[in-house]
């Protein structure tokens, strides 16, 4: 699985999140990926989020490009 892969899937359940619930659940994320057959075994651990490091949210859009020959 791409991490490409892994984040439209999660970009996707993100925008179905009820507005007073967080976005993403760790939970589902693990368990998807489990049934993926992807990985037999997820171990999540907390960290602290150093803001400065990591300030916003990613957005990756798969485009494509072809080479024009003039």
């Amino acid at each position: 699985m791409s991490f490409l892969h892994l984040y439209k899937h999660i970009e996707e359940q993100a925008l179905k999140a009820e507005p007073d619930r967080c976005p993403v659940d760790v939970g589902m994320v693990r368990d998807w990926i489990l049934e993926s057959g992807h990985a037999t075994e997820i171990k999540v651990h907390a960290v602290k989020l150093d803001k400065d490091l990591s300030p916003g949210h990613v957005i990756i859009r798969a485009f494509r490009c072809c080479a024009v020959t003039l």
